[in-house]
């Protein structure tokens, strides 16, 4: 079992240096619910930050 963390699926979800590597492992893995909170704030504060 593959556990992927927010900060991993963040950067895949962003396309960060390093993101294809990513891909083999988020393709069967599992994470807590939050999960989902903490990479929507990871997304809001990227977009924040690239429009400032």
């Amino acid at each position: 079992m593959i556990v992927i963390d927010a900060s991993a699926l963040t950067a895949f979800i962003l396309k960060e240096p390093g993101w294809q590597s990513l891909s083999k492992y988020i393709m069967n893995s599992v994470s807590v619910d939050h999960i989902i909170k903490e990479v929507m704030n990871a997304i809001w504060k990227a977009q924040v930050r690239a429009h400032h």
